[in-house]
């Protein structure tokens, strides 16, 4: 997943309305409400009625319209945090199935209440006035992004072509945000996201958001054809192709089992990401929709292989954004479908890890470190598909905090800084900074795991933010130095952990006593601040550091196409029989054995990180 993009987790109030017997429950506890008022000896049918109408509206307005946040992760509320429960729902998006049924529920509940009370002037006022009480704030017009007095407007914003190269990155043209003297509010980037799925945003190619399937269209034309005869002869040979669309990013890459690229493609969605100030999943997933046929036929020119010709079709459909997993795992089986051919599914962190055996002849068992948007592990990979949990992110991964406190510090209103994702402009601000300036207190320094925390740190941080915005502004002359002392401390807690790790799996006999290595991988793994300090550890280790090149960190269809690959060859989750295939947004990475790192205890000796 890419540096400092949004958290990949679903927030759960955008969901909590449409979970299984949901509104059943909601309609059988208004029913109860209204017998347990019937009951009550002294209330008349009328009274009962009335009340069951008002306490009813009462509690929508207070749990739907007044109460904000997400009580469910209370730790890092990030952009929820200004946001009412109905703000949230679906995402900002109107007139979906569960907006309509809140909408009308107290509608026929109101019909009810009158016609019962025989419209008496007195209950009719008090049924009329609670109806409209939780009527008026579900008007679009009275959520937080059209309140706002200070609005964020695109300056201009194209579209998104394709790249025209193999291996080239090509994403739409942001556009530039107008000046202002805040961020957007969350409200802001909500509804601007909703307003773009409906209507149809330039950047999502100008349609409206189709609930119609994935139509599979893969033409081959003659230049396809003669690359093929006379590039590669593919008798004797497995050839893959593969699709990753686990968060942002659209890949797909066509490999043969040496590993030879034969042709990929990638559409990035960074430009309209960063205007919304993280990934909104349900733009992710229409963004993913539109392109995703053209990244694979491209993929496939430039291979100058056809669809008849592939060995297997792999996907990734675990862990990730639900929504987007959603699109590749249905295109990728209606291929393998279409062209009977089996289905690999892939998880995407294994991916990762395994990204660097394409590049490097690592022989199992290594270390792997993965630093992303979305994850922060340390696994032992002992083979294909095989991984020992040592430690993950307890909490926010290291990529979402960077993409958070780049906007706490207005990043992108430097002009070295205005198309850089928020872990790309800490590390650039941080280039020219002084760390010493700040001192942030390492998390975990205590607790002798391999766990990450990074939400401690954040609050921390951002108190100091807000702290030196009062005195200064929005624009702090400062920002190169709290970007410069923010990436040490994440360093430091992540370089501390690595160590830890390597320590133990040298106790415990799970690397080799010589030629260890240390993989990392990820976005986040492109930060080359980071890398120098693990190299440190590496050295004092004696381990040796390897890191893929920072475009097969990133999110990529070659890295699930090499993953593909070598399970092919190994004959390991080579389906035939998909009937049962599901995606899974949460998916563990290996058996855990974090609880042993944990009871060894182990102390790790203070390394002088000159960096």
């Amino acid at each position: 997943m890419n540096v400092g993009v949004a958290h990949s987790e679903v927030n759960p109030n955008t969901r909590v309305m449409n979970s299984r017997g949901m509104w059943l429950t909601y309609a059988l506890g208004v029913g109860l409400l209204h017998i347990v008022l019937l009951s009550i000896p002294f209330f008349s049918v009328p009274v009962a009625w009335t009340l069951t109408n008002v306490i009813h509206n009462l509690g929508m307005y207070v749990f739907l319209h007044a109460v904000k946040g997400t009580p469910f992760e209370t730790p890092d509320q990030g952009k929820a945090r200004l946001l009412t429960h109905w703000e949230q729902l679906d995402y900002g998006v109107q007139c979906t199935s569960s907006r309509k049924f809140f909408t009308i529920s107290p509608i026929i509940l109101y019909f009810l209440a009158s016609f019962y009370t025989k419209y008496d002037p007195t209950h009719f006022i008090l049924n009329t006035a609670s109806l409209l009480s939780v009527l008026i704030p579900k008007l679009p017009q009275l959520h937080g992004d059209f309140l706002s007095s200070k609005r964020v407007v695109p300056a201009h914003v194209a579209g998104t072509p394709f790249p025209g190269k193999v291996a080239a990155v090509a994403g739409g043209s942001g556009g530039c945000l107008g000046t202002c003297e805040e961020p957007p509010r969350p409200a802001e980037v909500w509804g601007k996201a909703a307003r773009w799925v409906e209507s149809g945003h330039p950047s999502l190619g100008g349609a409206r958001r189709s609930q119609a399937g994935l139509s599979v269209q893969v033409e081959e034309d003659d230049g396809a054809r003669a690359g093929h005869a006379q590039r590669h002869p593919l008798r004797d040979t497995w050839v893959g192709c593969q699709v990753e669309t686990s968060c942002d990013d659209t890949g797909a890459a066509v490999l043969d089992e040496e590993g030879n690229i034969l042709g990929e493609a990638l559409h990035c969605q960074n430009a309209v990401h960063l205007e919304t100030g993280g990934i909104v999943p349900v733009v992710a997933q229409q963004l993913h929709r539109e392109n995703i046929a053209q990244i694979v036929q491209e993929a496939l020119s430039a291979s100058g292989v056809r669809m008849e010709e592939l060995s297997a079709v792999a996907t990734t459909v675990k862990p990730g954004i639900g929504l987007s997993l959603g699109i590749g795992l249905a295109y990728g089986l209606e291929l393998a479908k279409k062209y009977k051919k089996p289905f690999i599914p892939i998880h995407h962190m294994e991916a990762h890890a395994l990204t660097i055996r394409l590049i490097h002849p690592v022989e199992f068992p290594f270390l792997v470190l993965l630093l992303s948007g979305g994850h922060g592990i340390l696994a032992v990979a002992r083979g294909i598909s095989d991984f020992l949990l040592l430690g993950q992110t307890l909490d926010s991964a290291p990529g979402d905090v960077l993409d958070k406190l780049s906007q706490r510090l207005s990043l992108r209103k430097h002009p070295e800084c205005s198309t850089l994702s928020g872990g790309q402009a800490i590390e650039r601000m941080a280039q020219r900074g002084n760390r010493r300036r700040y001192t942030f207190t390492i998390p975990m320094e205590k607790i002798r795991s391999c766990n990450f925390s990074f939400s401690g740190l954040q609050s921390h941080i951002t108190r100091v933010i807000e702290r030196e915005k009062e005195a200064e502004g929005q624009l702090l002359s400062s920002a190169s130095d709290l970007a410069a002392a923010i990436q040490h401390a994440l360093t430091v807690h992540i370089a501390n952990r690595t160590h830890r790790a390597i320590l133990f799996c040298r106790e415990a006999g799970l690397l080799p006593q010589t030629k260890a290595a240390l993989v990392v991988s990820g976005g986040v793994a492109s930060n080359q601040y980071i890398r120098k300090a693990l190299q440190a550890v590496g050295e004092a280790t004696g381990v040796t550091l390897l890191c893929p090149p920072p475009r097969l960190c990133t999110d990529n269809g070659v890295m699930i196409a090499w993953n593909g690959i070598e399970k092919l060859r190994a004959g390991l989750d080579v389906l035939h029989n998909v009937e049962d295939m599901r995606y899974e947004p949460k998916a563990p990475l290996g058996i855990d054995i974090s609880k042993q790192v944990t009871e060894a205890s182990i102390k790790v000796p203070e390394l002088n990180l000159t960096i």
